[in-house]
């Protein structure tokens, strides 16, 4: 994705330009746009004034300013993670008005795995459709053939264009707008009868809270309840309907040159209209597509960890069931763990919440809350998101069920202790192995959790059993 070599390329003159995060005596810093000399991928240079350029009037590539590229030796004690001049700009776009956090990013770069031909990160996707998932006998928690990623991203001829596509974003804030044809809604509102609007559940509902539904909706959904309420038809014409679809997080937020170029009197319908994939060109494309992939990042880039106590336990004596995701696959499928928190459980166990986080179609476990019958006494282990958790009620806590893959575990179910009775998913088990080994039936006294940085528990719990 972001800091992949493939994400796309940057053309200035003949040079591919370069930004990275990298460490420092200073700590994690930013640099300036270098340029790729070095196609081996071991080291890179860049000007370390985060304002500089390769091209600069006066500017030299300075041996001193050079550094180690991903899994290779530190240069000059120093090691980065390359990102795409114009990749790097679309996610300061994505994350203003906050900065980037280099800490952060860098440490989930640092644990990702490496793609077969080692040029590349793993972030578990499929670069947006660069990355093809050959294979038809491939079970769905196998991991993917990254060796073919480079000539596949090279036959997708829009990757390689600029995402940045000043020209193109010109050219249609430019277009005059036209109205377009609406016959069919003619159609539909001369066929439907009084008696069948009657009986219109969002009939009486204020226009405002119709209007309100629809912006939740995606914006096919919303078209095609024009089609079964008279409540929605106005919603053709509301300019605040299809400026929506331009803000953060929905359909054109990847557009943010219609919002930050205040125009007089825009048809936000016809921006809609121009901007459809059918009809941009491969700039734009490519800017949608790495856009996608920013999007899956930042949730994991605002992931907090709990800081909490981790406790020794007797993890030799005692049978410790374990359950692991990195067995299903080949070392470089997923993240090792980063994070790993040891707590005894307590008694009285009432209710267990799960925080879940998504890259591209899946979803991972990334926190759990246990909380008892003593008010306030919750324990919270992995990490938070800013997403509210969901939650399952249980008599006594007697261990879990797990969907599980090769990046971490996708969901689990909770074992009531009285009933044996498994709860609800918390998470998505969808098109993932299911196994009941920590479903022990007796009180679970401790946990020991591991998380990879991106908050996904490659290794989820370890259970101590009582000795009764």
């Amino acid at each position: 994705m972001l800091a992949a070599v493939l994400a796309c390329w940057t053309h200035r003159g003949t040079r591919l330009s370069r930004v990275a995060v990298y460490t420092s005596p200073d700590g994690i810093t930013l640099t300036g746009v270098g340029r790729f000399r070095n196609p081996r991928f071991e080291s890179h240079i860049a000007p370390p004034d985060p304002r500089a350029r390769w091209d600069d009037p006066g500017h030299t590539d300075r041996e001193e300013d050079a550094f180690g590229v991903l899994r290779s030796d530190t240069v000059n004690g120093r090691r980065g993670i390359i990102f795409h001049d114009s990749c790097w700009s679309l996610l300061r776009q994505a994350v203003h008005p906050a900065q980037v956090p280099l800490a952060r990013l860098f440490e989930i770069c640092d644990s990702l795995p490496l793609a077969r031909f080692g040029h590349c990160l793993d972030w578990g996707h499929d670069y947006g459709g660069v990355l093809p998932l050959r294979g038809e006998e491939r079970f769905p928690w196998e991991a993917r053939p990254t060796e073919s990623l480079l000539p596949s991203a090279l036959s997708h001829s829009f990757c390689s264009a600029c995402p940045l596509a000043g020209p193109e974003v010109d050219k249609i804030l430019a277009q005059p707008p036209q109205a377009p044809a609406e016959q069919h809604l003619a159609n539909v509102a001369s066929t439907g009868s009084a008696r069948a609007f009657a009986k219109d559940p969002f009939g009486s509902l204020p226009s405002e809270l119709c209007r309100a539904i629809a912006h939740c909706l995606p914006v096919s959904d919303a078209l095609n309840a024009r089609c079964a309420s008279r409540s929605f038809w106005s919603l053709f014409h509301d300019q605040q309907f299809w400026v929506s679809q331009f803000r953060g997080g929905s359909d054109r937020s990847w557009f943010f040159e219609a919002g930050a170029r205040k125009g007089t009197g825009r048809d936000w319908r016809w921006l809609y209209r121009c901007t459809a994939s059918a009809r941009i060109g491969p700039g734009l494309r490519n800017r949608q597509r790495i856009w996608r992939l920013i999007e899956y990042i930042l949730p994991i880039l605002d992931l907090q960890l709990i800081q909490h106590p981790s406790v020794s336990l007797d993890t030799e004596s005692r049978d410790w069931p374990m359950v692991s995701g990195r067995g299903l696959d080949h070392p470089f499928a997923a993240c090792q763990p980063r994070r790993t928190q040891r707590v005894v459980v307590p008694d009285g166990i009432s209710q267990i919440s799960a925080w879940t986080v998504r890259v591209d179609t899946l979803e991972y476990i990334a926190g759990l809350s246990l909380t008892t019958n003593t008010p306030g006494e919750i324990l919270e282990l992995g990490y938070r998101t800013a997403g509210s958790s969901r939650s399952v009620r249980v008599s006594r806590f007697a261990g879990f069920n797990l969907a599980i893959g090769p990046g971490g575990i996708h969901a689990l179910q909770c074992i009531d202790g009285q009933t044996l009775e498994p709860s609800a998913w918390l998470g998505c088990p969808d098109d993932a192995p299911r196994t009941s080994r920590l479903a022990l039936g007796t009180r679970v006294t401790a946990l020991e959790v591991a998380f990879d940085v991106r908050g996904h528990p490659s290794l989820l719990a370890r259970q101590h059993l009582p000795f009764c």
